[in-house]
């Protein structure tokens, strides 16, 4: 994961990844995934994109 995250200099360490105590409902296991990098608005933005392609369709 945090080969493909462009980080800030001096915050390599920005990504932490843990195995949940207690799964969703009906899950086995639960993964938790946190990031701190520069990327966030990379993120939004292809958010939006998919949401404006799912309205237009209704």
């Amino acid at each position: 994961v945090r080969r493909s995250l462009r980080v800030l200099s001096g915050n390599e360490d920005a990504t932490k990844i843990g195995l949940c105590a207690v799964a969703p409902v009906g899950q086995t296991y639960g993964l938790l995934g946190l990031s701190n990098s520069c990327e966030a608005t990379h993120l939004f933005s292809s958010v939006h994109e998919r949401f404006d392609k799912l309205f237009k369709r209704k």
